[in-house]
């Protein structure tokens, strides 16, 4: 489910993990999180190392999270859903 890393992005938090399936529409590891696809564990770990040691990588992921989070607005799901909605209908 993508919902929770996008409103930690949303608040300015770093996001380190799994990526959830649900966040791959929006988390680009490196720019705005560090997330892993399941069950790369030994990625997960060198990431957590990794975040230790350059804090300052973790400050840039971090300052990209809200600019991220604000492109998916609630007008936006709106229109997606309606989207998928009219699709279901046509057929």
């Amino acid at each position: 489910f993508g919902l929770v890393p996008l409103e930690a992005m949303s608040a300015g938090t770093a996001v380190l993990g799994f990526d959830g399936f649900g966040g791959r529409d929006y988390m680009r590891s490196g720019y705005n999180c560090a997330v892993r696809h399941y069950p790369d564990i030994a990625g997960l770990a060198y990431d957590l190392v990794k975040a230790l040691k350059q804090p300052e990588r973790i400050g840039r992921m971090s300052a990209a999270g809200p600019g991220t989070a604000a492109e998916f607005t609630k007008d936006r799901f709106h229109a997606a859903w309606e989207g998928v909605l009219a699709r279901v209908l046509e057929t």
